[in-house]
């Protein structure tokens, strides 16, 4: 039972070091998967941050361009010589008339300038009137373009509420003469939320500063206008209405209010910017926004940025953390087959060990016991003249068999430490047998049973590479086993025979007893196989000549095998090279 407990407590502690090793492994990954999160939500965070600003920068110029129009621009047609006054005003004869670059120089993402009067009157300097209708087609734009212009008139006029426009619209002026006065905008108070949302903050603090430059543009767009003090523009501003996207201004002209804009084409814009920030936030999307508090809002449009799924291309390279939790693992594997082995072997050489102190002890009572108990009936006299001889030789056979143990033992020792100083030379086959067979032949008697050596003359003469003592040892254990263990049958033969192959020469020692029980199999060539108990109850030996015989065997570049398809007693078959390998 002792090794059953040292593997339970060698499974028991190696179960405890998986189970810290996952708990450590857990906690590596969950730290490393928190790590790649933060480091992923920092890149799409930086990304997003780049987009509204190519945004913001992409809609500077438009806006910039809407805002620096003066606000004649806004007739298909205005007097060159009034100089930025009374621009409104009826067209005298004789004046010199110039084209309004609204009409013939549209926007690609504007779908139509319009005004609306203080009366609720709207036009568009896209769609002259009908006195300035031939000379607009004849040089400037065509009856296409003005038939598109009336029909996007009509349809925003249905869409539109004009009164209702006109009374939400802020009439707020920033006159011209203030346009270079910067004033910064007001900085909000932080909240508990955006103290503890560091994201939201960068988002707060980067929208200001796109809106700062905002107004940045536009005054720069008005800082070399005439100043007028019967005229004031306001600043374009961008509203949602309907669904449509609006970008409107305040203009007093002689105390009434005009209000100016143009009708953005929203879906053309829409996929201009997203194809501008395609390289950063390839799913992205712009959804209109109306409300101030959600996050991603452009600084120059109502517009919200909705980063959509974004993947980061991963370094191939594996992090250290992963890779020192690997190399832990591997040395955790390696120590634990290092550790079974070691085990293994230690357990097996412990086992071995007992098993050779228990049939030695056993193997080596008997005789001594024979020797000491003769010995003293013949020291006494005890015994007869007659029965002396007996006893001598019964003495004699006992040191023989102590003998054979003992060498067997030593070999076997020899062996273990690889100190087999014999070599194989060349020795025909007939003085191979000639030299045991006295040997082997006296074993038999001795056992009570028959030897029958039948090799052909023909094979007699072949040439083998080996050691004849090593063989010789080797034969005489197969034989000392049969007669061991195939002395109680009836057939009592023991049959040595002979076979050539190309490079080995097979000699077969085979009886006609019990055979070798199955379980016997599995360790028929371990070294000191039987324990205590068979030692007991089995013919002597301490099961240490079939695995001395095995190791001989390979000792010569040789091999023996059992043949396990007879079923009449057993058959060993020994290979011996014919040449020196």
């Amino acid at each position: 039972m002792r090794p059953l407990y040292i593997w339970i407590v060698f499974g028991s502690c190696l179960v405890a070091m998986i189970i810290a090793m996952l708990w450590v492994n857990n906690v590596i990954l969950d730290l490393e998967e928190a790590q790649q999160q933060a480091s992923h939500e920092a890149i799409v965070e930086e990304n997003v941050r780049l987009a509204l600003w190519r945004l913001d920068s992409y809609l500077a110029p438009i806006i910039a361009q809407e805002n620096s129009s003066p606000y004649f621009f806004y007739s298909s047609f205005y007097p060159l010589e009034r100089a930025y006054s009374k621009m409104f005003d009826e067209v005298y004869a004789g004046e010199f008339l110039v084209p309004s670059p609204l009409m013939t120089t549209p926007s690609e993402n504007i779908l139509l300038h319009f005004q609306i009067h203080p009366d609720g009157r709207i036009t568009s300097p896209q769609m002259p009137s009908v006195n300035m209708h031939n000379i607009a087609v004849q040089k400037y734009t065509s009856d296409k373009k003005i038939d598109i212009a009336y029909n996007l008139l009509s349809e925003l006029q249905n869409k539109v509420d004009i009164h209702r426009l006109q009374k939400t619209l802020p009439k707020k002026i920033r006159q011209p003469k203030t346009a270079i006065v910067h004033k910064s905008l007001p900085i909000q108070k932080k909240n508990k939320w955006q103290q503890k949302n560091k994201w939201q903050q960068k988002n707060q603090s980067e929208f200001r500063v796109r809106k700062k430059y905002q107004q940045l543009s536009y005054n720069n767009s008005i800082r070399n206008r005439t100043p007028q003090t019967n005229v004031g523009e306001g600043v374009m501003k961008a509203i949602w209405i309907n669904n449509e996207l609006l970008f409107i201004r305040p203009v007093m002209i002689d105390g009434e209010y005009y209000f100016q804009g143009c009708w953005i084409d929203w879906d053309k814009l829409r996929g201009n910017l997203l194809q501008n920030i395609s390289d950063l936030l390839p799913e992205a999307n712009i959804k209109p926004s109306n409300s101030k508090k959600e996050q991603r809002i452009l600084a120059m449009l109502p517009v919200q940025l909705l980063p959509g799924n974004v993947n980061i291309d991963s370094n191939l390279q594996m992090s250290p953390l992963k890779i020192s939790l690997l190399v832990a693992w591997g040395f955790m594997i390696l120590a634990t087959i290092a550790i079974t082995v070691l085990l293994f072997g230690v357990v097996s050489i412990s086992e071995r060990r007992a098993s050779f102190v228990s049939s030695v002890t056993h193997e080596l009572r008997t005789p001594l016991t024979t020797f000491r108990m003769y010995a003293e009936m013949l020291n006494e006299g005890m015994v007869s003249e007659k029965k002396q001889k007996r006893y001598f030789a019964t003495m004699l056979a006992e040191a023989k068999r102590l003998t054979h143990l003992v060498e067997n033992v030593l070999e076997y020792a020899r062996l273990e430490r690889k100190r087999t100083g014999r070599d194989p030379k060349p020795v025909a086959v007939n003085n191979l047998i000639h030299h045991m067979h006295n040997h082997i032949e006296q074993r038999s008697i001795q056992g009570g049973m028959k030897l029958s050596i039948n090799i052909d003359e023909n094979l007699q003469s072949i040439v083998t590479y080996t050691d004849v003592t090593i063989i010789e040892q080797i034969v005489f254990n197969l034989v000392d086993n049969a007669c061991k263990y195939a002395s109680k049958g009836s057939d009592k033969r023991i049959v040595i025979s002979a076979k050539e192959l190309p490079h080995y020469f097979l000699l077969t020692i085979r009886d006609y007893g019990p055979g070798i029980h199955k379980k016997q199999k599995k360790k028929l060539f371990g070294a000191f196989s039987k324990s205590a108990e068979e030692a007991a109850h089995s013919a002597p030996g301490v099961g240490l000549g079939l695995a001395l015989s095995y190791r001989l065997a390979k000792h010569l570049h040789g091999k023996l095998v059992y043949d396990y398809k007879v079923k009449d007693g057993a058959m060993f078959t020994l290979y011996i090279p014919k040449h020196k390998i």
